[in-house]
């Protein structure tokens, strides 16, 4: 039990559903009705504040983690969007460089080029070398 020093007096006053769910805990917990009724309203009160607590605990670090799993999304985005743009500026100049190598018209570009997107499609994005091969010789 605790010390006299510890201990603030007041009066309580309970609905008719939570005397009866005091009496409860007090029949489930062994305790004397006519002693330990502060003890056990005590307890109640301290674990009523552990789970708010908790409760605030958890809203706050999942607001924190939840933020940082996005700034980590988001930092990952940029660094694929930076490297598909800087890939797609390298295949476009390889293509420019092919088509004035072999001197193609733009019909003959139009043409190889729903050639190709056709094949991508039918292939789902995997394509094979003996795949074109086979494509060319048509």
């Amino acid at each position: 039990m605790e010390e006299k020093s510890n201990v603030s007096r007041f009066t309580v006053s309970l609905s008719t559903e939570g005397n009866n769910a005091l009496n409860a805990i007090m029949t489930l917990t062994n305790r004397n009705p006519n002693r330990e009724k502060s003890n056990v309203i005590d307890e109640a009160i301290q674990f009523y504040f552990s789970y708010l607590s908790g409760q605030l605990n958890m809203d706050y670090v999942c607001g924190i983690y939840g933020r940082q799993v996005e700034a980590l999304v988001q930092r990952a985005t940029d660094r694929i969007s930076s490297q598909l743009f800087k890939h797609a500026v390298e295949t476009n100049m390889l293509t420019r460089i092919v088509a004035f190598e072999y001197e193609l018209s733009k019909d003959e570009y139009d043409k190889m080029r729903s050639k190709a997107v056709a094949a991508v499609k039918r292939s789902t994005g995997r394509i094979s070398l003996f795949d074109t091969m086979q494509d060319s010789e048509e």
